[in-house]
């Protein structure tokens, strides 16, 4: 995974995730090319604050 996807003003945000460790809710939604694999997977990165 890259660094800095949190910060990433392009990318994909969303509020509708809740952790259950900490019950923060926003995150950052990407995609990359699954190892292995032909698919996709789905990735979201806990942002803080």
């Amino acid at each position: 995974m890259q660094h800095g996807v949190a910060s990433d003003p392009t990318l994909s945000r969303t509020k509708s995730v809740r952790r259950a460790a900490c019950g923060h809710g926003k995150a950052v939604l990407f995609q990359e090319t699954a190892r292995g694999n032909e698919g996709m997977a789905l990735f979201l990165v806990r942002c803080r604050g």
